[in-house]
């Protein structure tokens, strides 16, 4: 089977490092996850956009730890699976998440940076995908024959109608559940 990841809010707290940052940089503004109810930090928290890609781009070019399982799980399916990760970063960070990725697993994968993971997902027929924009999963399923799951962020619950994941021992439990399907 081919499984594709995100990176960001995926791989990565993302989104938990960028609030730390803000919350030094503002301390007199009140920055919780559970406000995130949109992936814009910027709008949510009246940031200044130019500012909010700043912060952005030392967080995402700097050191982080994955979720914990992310590691263990990755490199076990990746025993009997294809492994892509497929990032909206800008072409420009791509090398570099390519060697951070390079570093944290054990294994052969394939690297796309696109905001069209539509069609890097067409591209290559993945047949699962692990995201946690509502918008992109919605786009991805409209448009390929791939099963999406989402990895439960404050945005992306207002919608119900996808397998829904909180930790990656959640996640490589459903995986793992699709592999044994797609065997049969």
């Amino acid at each position: 089977m081919r499984i594709g990841f995100d990176i960001d809010n995926t791989i990565f707290p993302t989104s938990n490092n960028i609030l730390k940052r803000l919350r030094v940089l503002y301390p007199e503004k009140d920055i919780r996850m559970d406000m995130l109810y949109v992936m814009n930090v910027e709008v949510v928290f009246g940031i200044p956009e130019r500012e909010m890609w700043d912060i952005v781009d030392k967080v995402v070019l700097g050191v982080m730890t994955p979720y914990t399982g992310v590691v263990e799980t990755i490199n076990e399916l990746a025993i009997d699976n294809d492994i892509f990760f497929v990032t909206a970063r800008p072409e420009w960070q791509c090398v570099y998440t390519n060697e951070v990725l390079e570093d944290l697993f054990d294994i052969d994968f394939t690297l796309e940076c696109s905001e069209l993971k539509y069609k890097i997902i067409e591209y290559y027929d993945i047949d699962v995908f692990v995201e946690d924009s509502l918008k992109t999963a919605r786009n991805i399923v409209e448009r390929t024959s791939c099963k999406v799951i989402l990895y439960d962020k404050p945005w992306n619950r207002i919608d119900s109608t996808f397998n829904r994941v909180k930790n990656w021992k959640e996640l490589k439990d459903l995986i793992v559940n699709y592999c044994e399907r797609w065997d049969k």
